[in-house]
Order: structure tokens, then C-alpha cells, then sequence
């Protein structure tokens, strides 16, 4: 006879970095010294650098200033809580630690805790009375952005992250390099170019035709401007909020930047690298296919992106034909981007 012991430990899941959030409301006057002064400085260097790395240095000095002068959003998991309510609290947390081994420390408590608990429901009620007052005001001003943002918040239901996923056997993977190419099988069976479509192009003779120029400092400055705030970042952790605050020699960088890409046709890695983020749907999500995905891109790389569809926007309302096709696919290239 064989007597053992065995003690059974539950494996630890490396979730990796926690990526960095700013609190891009308080952007001040220190970050927009600070960025003008380092991109000046950068703008008047000579050096020949290759797309790649003019943008790896001038995201490094934009990520190093940020960290520096932008505060971190801070993480409120129940909003509604007032300070008198947080601090009733903490005065419950420290009558607990210091024991309750007499039935007064128990009744102070106690009463401490129907107290505390009474303050959160009366604080939750009156935060969303607010938050209804708020809706209603939107939908009279119009502000539909703001409007379907609170809707969600008091709708939301919990929903558990799901740390594992299903394989084509239906076999549950938890490690973080199975379930990373699981998702990646799957994205690529998703997005597999059909074999009956054909992709040769037609026989066209393009020695004759002319180069588009070189991009244009405005068209560069329109683009940022054009760029939609308040989404997240992809590859590079640089919202556009960042580079609409940098001012004229972040703008002037951008235009150096994209006129050597436009130039070389050299993309810079993180400008072609999408992150894909899966959305759970109803029904079993450790499914993919109960998932739809989304991709982050770099926030930059839609300056050139931007261009790119402007200057076709323009040649096609020259060209294209004044019906519905015609219009259709000009609101196209207005929305694409």
C-alpha cells in the first residue's frame, strides 16, 4: 500500500501589462510646452532615419511627456458613492481592524454597517434621478453621443471576463499562447480571401501616369483635425487627443513623417499592425463564434489614411458620373476613415 499527499494549486494566468490611462481631460499648458519644446528640437535634427525609426523616436518623446504631465484615469467602480459615504466607510474599516471582540465593538459596527448601507442606497437613487435628468436635457439639446453614453452605464448587466476559450473539438484552452493562436486560426478562417473571386488586376499600361505629390503641411493639419476623439488607441498607446494638443511642431513632425512614408512607401510597423479585440454576443462566449471582432489601429496612421481618401474623394467628384452610384460611393470614402 502506497499513502501519499497531494496538494492540488490552481495555475496562475499571466494577463501581461495592464496598458496605461491617461485622463485626457486634463491635458494643460505643461504638456503643450513641453511636447513644442522636444519636437522643435527633433524637427531641427538632419539625420537621415528611415520611417520606422522617425516614428518609433517621436512616439517615445510623446508616450515619456505624457506619463510625465498627464494624470492617470483614475477607476470609479460605483460613481454613485458621495465622499461622506466613502469616508463612513473608512471609519467602518478601521473599527474592524481594530477587533470586534466585545459585544459594544460588535454593535457599533453594526450599526455602523445598516448606517453605511443606508447612504449608498439613498446615494444610488439620487445619482440616478440625476443621471435621468441629464438623459432627458440631451435628448432636448440633441447631444445624442452623451445621451446613448448614460444609457448604457445605467443599463449595463455584469458580464464575467472568460478566461478560456473552445478550440474546433470543443477542447477548453486556458493557456495565454493557445488561446492567442485559437483567436488567431479563427481570424484568419474569418477574413480568408475567396479563392473563386478572381485578384488579377487588368491589363493596364501604367508607364505614362502621373505621381500624386507629395503630401501638403494643410492637408496634414485637416487630417488631425478630421480624426474622431475619445477612441481607443491601437498598437502605440497614443490617442489622437495627444497629437491635437501637441500644437504646430507635431504637426510639422507628422508632415515630415508621412512625406518620407509617401516617398520610400515604407510603412512603419506599428502603422500596419491591428490589435483584435474580441466582443462577446449572447449565448456561450467561450465560443468564437459567439464573439465579434474589432480592430484597433494606430490613431496615426489615419492622417495618412485620411489623405489618401480626400485626394480620391476629389478625383472621383470629378469623374463620377451625377447619379445614385456616383453619390453613394462619395459618402463612402467620407465615412471610410
Amino acid at each position: 500500500m502506497l499513502i501519499s499527499q497531494i496538494k492540488v494549486r490552481l495555475k496562475k494566468i499571466n494577463q501581461g501589462p495592464t496598458p496605461l490611462r491617461l485622463d485626457l481631460t486634463s491635458i494643460d499648458s505643461k504638456y503643450r510646452i513641453q511636447i513644442t519644446n522636444k519636437f522643435e528640437a527633433l524637427l531641427r535634427c538632419e539625420e537621415s532615419k528611415t520611417p520606422n525609426e522617425l516614428w518609433e523616436e517621436g512616439k517615445r518623446n510623446i508616450q515619456n511627456i505624457a506619463n510625465q504631465t498627464i494624470a492617470k484615469k483614475k477607476k470609479t467602480q460605483n460613481p454613485w458613492m458621495t465622499n461622506e459615504t466613502l469616508l463612513e466607510i473608512e471609519k467602518r474599516r478601521i473599527i474592524k481592524a481594530r477587533g470586534l471582540n466585545t459585544d459594544e465593538k460588535r454593535k457599533i459596527y453594526r450599526e455602523y454597517n445598516s448606517k453605511i448601507q443606508k447612504m449608498i442606497r439613498q446615494d444610488k437613487v439620487k445619482y440616478i434621478n440625476e443621471q435621468c435628468e441629464a438623459i432627458e436635457q440631451n435628448s432636448i439639446t440633441n447631444t445624442t453621443k452623451d445621451l446613448y453614453r448614460k444609457v448604457k452605464n445605467l443599463t449595463r448587466k455584469f458580464r464575467p471576463t472568460a478566461d478560456a476559450i473552445k478550440d474546433e473539438n470543443g477542447k477548453i484552452l486556458n493557456d495565454g499562447p493557445d488561446i492567442r493562436n485559437r483567436w488567431k486560426s479563427f481570424c484568419e478562417d474569418l477574413y480568408r480571401r475567396n479563392n473563386n473571386i478572381s485578384s488579377e488586376l487588368p491589363n493596364a499600361s501604367y508607364e505614362n501616369v502621373e505621381l500624386e505629390p507629395s503630401p501638403l503641411y494643410s492637408e496634414i493639419e485637416k487630417a488631425i483635425k478630421e480624426i474622431k476623439s475619445n477612441k481607443s488607441p491601437g498598437i502605440d498607446d497614443i490617442p489622437i487627443e495627444l497629437i491635437k494638443e501637441g500644437g504646430e511642431n507635431v504637426t510639422k513632425f507628422f508632415h515630415r513623417l508621412i512625406t518620407i512614408i509617401w516617398e520610400t512607401k515604407d510603412w512603419p510597423k506599428d502603422w500596419s499592425t491591428s490589435i483584435f479585440l474580441p466582443i462577446p454576443k449572447k449565448g456561450d462566449t467561450s465560443e468564437c463564434t459567439n464573439n465579434r471582432t474589432i480592430s484597433l489601429v494606430s490613431h496615426c496612421s489615419k492622417m495618412l489614411l485620411k489623405l489618401i481618401a480626400g485626394r480620391m474623394k476629389r478625383k472621383w467628384k470629378r469623374k463620377s458620373p451625377k447619379n445614385n452610384v456616383g453619390l453613394y460611393l462619395e459618402k463612402e470614402l467620407e465615412t471610410k476613415f
